[in-house]
């Protein structure tokens, strides 16, 4: 199955032969992530916090996690097709954004 995949730097992630979720490898498409570009090797595909994310292996440094939507393997954005720029702030983000907000000053509770 081809899924077209990315959308980091419009469009520098490319097409992605995905025959399962679990496995293979991924490129980190981020563009402000320092190992930008660089492919490693998927250990395995979790949720944490309702985030997608995927244990990566690097040969040098042992293991890390990642969003699964900072790499190739991201799900395609809405606007590529339609030749639009993604849009900055959309809804969904600002209430992500806000969300995040709250919980970081939430005074902490003493129990």
């Amino acid at each position: 199955m081809v899924q077209v995949v990315g959308d980091y730097a419009h469009g520098q992630c490319e097409l992605h032969w995905r025959t399962n979720r679990m496995g293979g490898w991924t490129e980190i498409c981020h563009p402000f992530h320092p190992l930008r570009g660089q492919r490693f090797q998927i250990l395995k595909e979790r949720r944490t916090a309702g985030i997608d994310t995927f244990l990566l292996r690097d040969p040098d440094h042992g293991t890390f996690s990642i969003a699964r939507e900072w790499t190739d393997r991201a799900d395609p954005s809405p606007y590529g097709p339609l030749g639009l720029v993604p849009r900055r702030f959309d809804a969904e983000s600002l209430f992500e954004l806000a969300t995040l907000l709250e919980q970081l000053t939430k005074p902490e509770q003493k129990g």
